[in-house]
């Protein structure tokens, strides 16, 4: 026999009862703090800043408002990921030592100017084709161009001004 159960022979029965009393109010109180599954619900904080939860058949979604009421941030979470949604003036990711993007596909799109910018070198690597299209011109400033596999696709044509130049130039 062991321990316990050598000592829990020995405990009167009144004692025993208390003890079960005790557990059961013990798990009675554990039941209590359980809170019961909700539609929505939502949540103003002392910022002013609103939290709404609403969970749906296969979407639950996360929408923090700010103190104007707008939305600033919604997370949509189904049994594929989640997917953020920022509407802000402006978005900083920070890393402290690495920030990574990988995905079967990645798009990047500025609906006004794009800048890209390296303290250190820039790599692009592309297993296919890397092509680039410009609206207008297009520039590479180099002080040296060293890879021969290079080629420029210059549009030919009466109207360019780079066409008019060499019809001068072969007179």
């Amino acid at each position: 026999m062991n321990r316990q159960a050598a000592t829990s022979a020995t405990e009167a029965p009144d004692d025993r009862e208390a003890g079960m009393l005790d557990e059961t109010q013990a798990v009675s109180t554990m039941l209590e703090d359980v809170a019961t599954p909700v539609q929505s619900t939502e949540v103003t904080l002392t910022s002013g800043r609103r939290y709404a939860l609403e969970a749906g058949d296969a979407t639950d979604r996360l929408t923090i408002r700010s103190r104007s009421g707008s939305v600033v941030l919604t997370i949509e979470v189904s049994d594929r990921g989640p997917v953020l949604s920022f509407a802000a003036a402006d978005i900083d990711i920070t890393a402290e030592r690495r920030l990574r993007l990988a995905a079967e596909r990645v798009e990047v799109e500025a609906a006004g100017d794009m800048t890209m910018a390296a303290g250190g070198s820039i790599t692009a690597r592309a297993a296919g084709h890397h092509h680039v299209t410009s609206g207008a011109s297009a520039r590479l400033e180099a002080p040296a161009v060293t890879d021969t596999s290079l080629s420029l696709n210059i549009p030919r044509g009466p109207d360019l001004p780079f066409a008019r130049r060499r019809r001068r130039r072969a007179r």
